[in-house]
């Protein structure tokens, strides 16, 4: 499962549409800052009803909670508000009750896909695109967010340019993707480029997004088989004839997926069946 959220605003400035490509879709902070405000997550994220109720609220700056659930089951924990967007399903390893346990794959940056419409795209720089399709926190237009050394086949690894050219006023449409991050810029007023049913806005909310989904829940599920080959692989005792047999065996290796995974071993039975 894959929860998706999407939120949009008009007239923003360059550096905060960087913010909020770096900031969002933290499920956890990587660490704390001074007044223990979580590193590199939103400040604050409230989620508001229909009337502009608050119904949950971030909860980056609480150290201790994140700290304390780490140190006991040896996994991390998640936001408060993402944890009430996922309600019926519980985190596995928590004391909370549900009717589904989840628990995070990936890492704490959760992938993330961006639409920017410009007034002239074409006024961007080279860390300009470097930011936004790498993910990096905001700055000067005129800086890389890396040394030149570490970016110098940027636009051969990160960018997509059929469609676009710095020269020509008719290609303005440039893809940017590194794996974790998928963006696309353009321009605001291409009708083409902006027009949510056939355009590329309307392309971005349903064929890419489709795409970039597919991509991540194959990798979810490998990343998923890794780590009950690992699993699996611990349970063997090389000097022992019988634990050498047991992991042989189609049917010990499902009775040992029991064991070692519990509430995920149907989920691991079924991926390891095809």
């Amino acid at each position: 499962m894959i929860l998706v959220v999407e939120f949009f605003a008009d007239d923003l400035p360059l550096l905060l549409a960087e913010e909020v490509v770096f900031r969002v879709g933290r499920a956890y902070p990587s660490y704390w800052e001074a007044g223990d405000q979580g590193a590199h997550c939103p400040y604050r994220v409230e989620l508001l009803a229909a009337g502009g109720e608050v119904l949950a609220v971030s909860d980056y700056e609480d150290r201790r909670k994140y700290l304390e659930f780490t140190c006991e089951h040896r996994a991390p924990n998640v936001a408060a508000h993402l944890e009430y967007l996922l309600q019926p399903l519980a985190l596995h390893l928590s004391d909370r009750d549900g009717l589904l346990r989840f628990r995070q794959i990936e890492y704490h940056r959760m992938p993330l896909l961006a639409y920017l419409s410009f007034d002239d795209p074409k006024a961007l720089t080279r860390g300009d695109f470097a930011r936004l399709a790498l993910g990096c926190k905001a700055g000067p237009s005129d800086t890389l967010p890396y040394s030149e050394k570490d970016l110098a086949d940027f636009d051969q690894q990160y960018c997509y340019d059929r469609f676009w050219d710095p020269v020509n006023p008719d290609l303005s449409c440039r893809y940017l993707c590194s794996g974790n991050v998928f963006v696309i810029v353009g321009q605001a007023g291409d009708r083409f480029f902006a027009d949510a049913e056939t355009g590329i806005l309307g392309q971005f909310r349903h064929q890419y997004f489709l795409m970039n989904l597919m991509a991540h829940f194959q990798k979810s599920a490998l990343m998923f088989f890794s780590e009950w080959l690992v699993l699996a692989i611990a349970k063997l005792e090389v000097g022992k004839v019988d634990s050498i047999k047991a992991f042989k065996l189609p049917r010990s290796a499902g009775r040992q997926t029991a064991d070692l995974v519990g509430p995920d071993a149907g989920a691991v039975a079924n991926l390891a069946r095809s």
